[in-house]
């Protein structure tokens, strides 16, 4: 679905003062010219530009890129896929460096780049699928997702498996808030999955109780069951830990409205990879976190920045990826200029993660990014989302090996309502009824070509 004409607007208007506020950073550096406030103490969270933040990363934009929001990013060294013996094929557990190099820059609003034009080799990539119900942003009212079908789901899912390599089903919203029962639910899920010989993963949703809220010992406490509890399935590879922390409009979506998610990030990835660790399960099970692309530039920045001032050495070796989210045409860009295409847009989100973002963060060059959700919806024509989803995926094939992109995974497998108007609503690869739209067999064959 796209945006109202006023939701556009409000974004717009958002970008454009970032864009002005970058090009006056850079009018400032290059008069000498200080801006911004006064610095604060360590840990406190500062905006990004402000001469309290950790000094930008990379390059400042150069006058054409601001105009065009766009600069062009160099590869980093990427990180290769590995497999385990005996169990489910791995991203790597990388070990960060000491100070990340950067390979540019698009100033401390991270405008996005372009990727570089000599890449390396494309390398293989984990592709997976989210199963449940979609989420939508509130507060779209939106209908009741259609009821489950085990065996239409299982069978959908068994026409998407690889001929080698594996296929990772991704189980969304496990919500603090759920309690122990939504915890018993997905370790029944996950079990159910693995039985099948599916690898999954897990998104560990912040998201707690009015009671809880800001309660982060409590979330430290329930990070380590959750591990207790799903550590054992041998076919668990990841865990999420929270959602889209920069993204602070729609709790039922994303976890950053809540106060204490930035927090809650690095705490529980932290939590996560010690009990894992404690439990044996650290070389099979990576922790990550991921990041709305794009929802606003200055609070976009402000997460890595907190990171980088937050994340100390424990933060950065429990961290095992960093997950894009990321959906042209439905969330960023809302609709596409002249000229422009959604595998376009998936390639500058690409490099300006890896170009940007990760530096602005302090987080090593060796750690993978993954594509954790990526999707397009049918809601305009069924023909334009497979056209999306092709685009989009050889975007991600072609930069692989450059920056270091080893897993994507596909958001979602079935509408939840083929004629909602949620943002979400109709963008599984099947209609409500389980029927296959066309991008189903298009993605099929990306799988086939690309594990």
């Amino acid at each position: 679905m796209r945006y109202p004409l006023l939701a556009r607007a409000a974004y717009l208007e958002r970008f454009l003062v970032a864009v002005f506020a970058a090009a006056l950073l850079v009018a400032c550096g290059q008069s000498g010219t200080s801006i911004g406030p006064a610095p604060q103490a360590p840990g406190a969270t500062n905006s990004p530009g402000g001469t309290s933040s950790p000094p930008v990363v990379g390059a400042s934009p150069t006058p054409s890129a601001i105009a065009t929001g766009r600069a062009t990013s160099a590869p980093q060294p990427s990180p290769s896929a590995s497999a385990t013996p005996g169990g489910p094929t791995q991203s790597p557990i990388a070990t960060p460096s000491a100070t990340p190099t950067s390979t540019g820059g698009g100033g401390p609003l991270c405008l996005p780049l372009a990727p570089a034009a000599a890449l390396a080799p494309p390398q293989p990539v984990r592709f997976g699928i989210d199963t449940g119900a979609a989420g939508n942003l509130a507060p779209v009212a939106t209908s009741t997702p259609k009821p489950v079908n085990t065996a239409l789901e299982e069978a959908a899912l068994s026409g998407l498996r690889p001929p080698h390599g594996s296929l990772v089903v991704r189980l969304n919203r496990l919500f603090w808030s759920g309690g122990e029962a939504l915890l018993q639910q997905f370790a029944s899920d996950a079990q159910r999955y693995a039985a099948l010989g599916y690898d999954v993963e897990v998104q560990v949703r912040y998201h707690p109780a009015t009671v809880d809220i800001d309660n982060l010992a409590g979330w430290v406490i329930y990070v380590r069951h959750v591990v207790d509890v799903l550590g054992p399935n041998d076919h668990l590879v990841a865990l999420t830990i929270t959602n889209e922390v920069n993204f602070n409009v729609s709790p039922n979506t994303s976890d950053g409205a809540y106060p204490g998610a930035q927090d809650a990030l690095i705490q529980g990835i932290e939590a996560a990879a010690d009990e894992a660790r404690l439990r044996g399960y650290g070389q099979r099970i990576r922790m990550g976190f991921t990041f709305a692309y794009r929802f606003n530039p200055a609070t976009d920045a402000e997460l890595f920045d907190y990171i980088a001032l937050n994340g100390g050495a424990s933060f950065q070796h429990a961290l095992g990826f960093v997950g894009l989210d990321d959906y042209p045409g439905t969330v960023y860009p809302p609709a596409f200029p002249p000229g422009d295409t959604a595998g376009n847009e998936m390639a500058d989100a690409i490099a300006t993660m890896r170009g940007c973002y990760l530096p602005l963060g302090n987080i090593a060059s060796t750690v993978p990014l993954w594509v954790t959700e990526n999707g397009s919806s049918s809601s305009s024509s069924e023909g334009s989302q497979q056209a999306a989803l092709t685009g989009m995926i050889d975007a991600v094939r072609r930069l692989s090996g450059a920056y270091g992109v080893t897993d994507y995974r596909w958001f979602n497998l079935r509408d939840n309502d083929s004629s909602g108007t949620g943002t979400f609503d109709q963008v599984g690869l099947l209609r409500d009824d389980y029927s296959a739209k066309p991008s189903y067999s298009s993605f099929q064959h990306e799988i086939a070509i690309g594990s």
